[in-house]
């Protein structure tokens, strides 16, 4: 089965190498002071991520997001938080968005390259990683990101441990058992 983000990869390939766009941050006129609030909401959404706290780094971008919708820094920012978070569904969705916007965009297809790496699909990782590296040879995190698909294999992060089972969830067991065993002595059916 084909995944959405492979029709886009295909589709960039399609287009071509030769075809490059300047992709900076859009900021729309609206209400006073939203360039500001946009911009210190991705600023903060990079510092947050960069400290390793993606939770906040998402909800940050999130909100560069409302303010400035065509920025695909905001949404390209968002989707990283969200692959380091282990939420790769909620991830996939705005890479879609913003290969739909700009196929040939290297950081969105870095950050999808990344993000395959984090599964562990190395090759596919490889494929848009090579892209991106055709479209911007000089880029040196995009070029350690292809050999890094190329070289070991990496392993998908463990999936999170299941919560300790909370003090009711055994009073309820309990509670069964013994409605059970008076059942049993009462000769009641349950």
């Amino acid at each position: 089965m084909l995944r959405p983000w492979t029709l886009l990869l295909a589709a960039a390939v399609l287009t071509g190498c030769a075809q490059t766009a300047e992709v900076r941050p859009v900021y729309k006129a609206g209400a006073a002071g939203a360039f500001n609030d946009a911009l210190a909401a991705h600023e903060a959404g990079r510092r947050e991520f960069a400290g390793g706290r993606f939770a906040e780094a998402a909800a940050d971008f999130s909100r560069e997001a409302r303010l400035a919708p065509d920025d695909l820094g905001a949404k390209n920012g968002m989707a990283a938080a969200y692959d380091r978070l282990g939420r790769f569904d909620l991830a996939d969705g705005l890479y879609e968005q913003c290969l739909m916007a700009a196929p040939n965009d290297v950081p969105t297809l870095n950050n999808l390259g990344y993000s395959l790496l984090l599964r562990g699909q190395r090759n596919e990782a490889a494929v848009l990683l090579a892209h991106a590296a055709a479209l911007a040879p000089e880029d040196a995190v995009v070029a350690g990101n292809l050999a890094l698909a190329k070289a070991t294999p990496v392993e998908a992060a463990p999936p999170p441990e299941p919560p300790p089972p909370s003090p009711l969830s055994h009073l309820i067991r309990l509670g069964t058992r013994l409605y059970q065993w008076i059942s049993s002595v009462k000769g009641v059916t349950a």
